[in-house]
């Protein structure tokens, strides 16, 4: 009977590193990533995942599969956003999500691009949105998954944001 509690307690020790390294999705999103200008496509997957305590992104791009960073914020969002207000002081004072969103709002509303970008939802109806963040954000912006919601908290759909903006499948 020892000799079977030994066993059963070294099992168990054995087995808590094992445990704890295990990764627990947290959101993920399939896109394909394009440039009107050059029709080259760039299919992307983003897994935030959680290892522990801490969540990092895993991301694949044709193939190729690297991990980052990853960082979680949720925030509300201010009705009547537009692509006018980036060129304003306005846009210093706004959260991550709120940000996100305008940046979005003005791609996908540039004439230039003429409708080249879409994030598959309505932009002006999101009231909150969580923001995974992938990596630190440079001098050539970010990349992120906004997952949005409504006023009355009905999800509306993720968008990959940041640089480029794509609907997430």
């Amino acid at each position: 009977m020892k000799n079977a509690m030994m066993f059963c307690s070294l099992l168990v020790l054995t087995s808590l590193p094992a445990m704890a390294a295990q990764s627990v999705l947290v959101k993920s999103c399939l896109t394909t990533l394009s440039m009107p200008d050059s029709g080259d496509k760039v299919e992307t997957k983003i897994d935030i995942v959680k290892e522990g305590t801490t969540l990092k992104a895993i991301v694949t791009q044709n193939g190729n599969t690297y991990k980052d960073v990853a960082v979680v914020e949720a925030d509300s969002v201010q009705a009547g956003l537009n692509a006018g207000q980036l060129e304003t002081a306005e846009i210093d004072s706004m959260n991550l999500a709120e940000r996100l969103i305008t940046h979005a709002i003005a791609i996908t509303e540039d004439p230039i691009m003429e409708g080249a970008f879409s994030v598959g939802l309505e932009l002006k109806d999101v009231r909150s949105a969580t923001v995974y963040s992938v990596g630190i954000a440079g001098n050539m912006g970010m990349t992120a998954i906004v997952e949005a919601k409504d006023g009355s908290g009905k999800d509306m759909g993720s968008f990959l944001g940041g640089f480029l903006v794509s609907p997430c499948k």
